[in-house]
């Protein structure tokens, strides 16, 4: 009885003593935008599923060629497995369908870039997504069709795609009219970048967001792989414009984001300088 009752105030105590701080955030709200102020937080219930479409569109500059693909659709279905006593949401993107479809600036045919995007059909990409924003890297599943290196650094990006969508949020209240800054290291065309991202509030209501974003991109020089060729990478910077709604009930963010990227290039001895353009819509 003695080691029960020693056992249960052991308990109480625990029970009793405060919450741990929050880790520290790197979101710095410029202006706390006006009155009625709502704290964001995603809340994404377990069992909860949504649908997503997202369209990526790749111009490539190298020198004085320039070359562009066709424009990549991606269906996802998006789902909640669980949620943790703090919070934090344990999310499944699942491939439900890939393909390609013609652009009047592209030279290359739908069709071989379709076949080469059937593999990712299936293959699920999960995550966790804390209330704040915060993401941890995906891990990834592959499909019944095993992936060549090709279809494999696609998926990659993919992943980094996906990882990006959600967005850090700030700890205090906001309201329409709102700004914060944020920084976040990112994936894109391979490179290791860090973005600095200046969020406006444009609409907010009990579960939703809606924004306009600017961001300046940079990243250190560095070696990456592209088709088993080692190409040293040099003066990256970007910059990046877009606009959408946050969905906190859904665990996900729609709209429009341009990305526009330069860089020296150098493979072979030979330096080139490369500009590459991105534009993802997401519905």
């Amino acid at each position: 009885m003695k080691y029960v009752l020693v056992a249960a105030l052991l308990v109480a105590c625990k029970q009793n003593k405060p919450p741990p701080p929050p880790p520290p955030t790197d979101v710095v709200v410029v202006a706390p935008g006006a009155a009625p102020q709502h704290a964001l937080r995603y809340a994404v219930p377990k069992g909860a599923k949504s649908t997503i479409e997202m369209s990526i569109d790749w111009k490539v500059t190298a020198g004085e060629i320039t070359s562009a693909l066709p424009t990549i659709v991606t269906t996802l279905d998006i789902a909640c497995d669980d949620v943790a006593a703090d919070g934090t949401m344990k999310l499944r993107a699942k491939v439900i369908d890939a393909s390609a479809h013609e652009r009047t600036d592209s030279q290359v045919a739908p069709a071989s870039i379709t076949s080469l995007l059937e593999p990712l059909k299936g293959t699920t990409l999960t995550l966790t997504l804390a209330p704040d924003g915060r993401v941890a890297p995906p891990t990834v599943e592959a499909g019944t069709t095993p992936l060549s290196p090709a279809v494999t650094e696609q998926l990659q990006a993919l992943a980094a795609s996906f990882q990006q969508l959600a967005m850090s949020l700030p700890t205090a209240p906001v309201g329409v009219g709102a700004k914060w800054r944020t920084s976040r290291k990112i994936q894109q065309s391979g490179l290791a970048l860090t973005t600095v991202t200046t969020v406006d509030v444009t609409g907010l209501d009990a579960t939703t967001a809606s924004f306009t974003l600017g961001s300046e991109v940079h990243g250190a020089d560095q070696t990456v792989t592209q088709s088993g060729v080692a190409v040293e990478v040099k003066d990256v910077t970007g910059t990046a414009q877009g606009k959408g709604t946050i969905d906190l009930a859904k665990g996900v963010t729609t709209g429009e984001l341009h990305f526009d990227l330069r860089s020296q290039m150098t493979s072979s001895g030979q330096t080139t300088p490369m500009r590459v353009q991105s534009d993802v819509t997401i519905r």
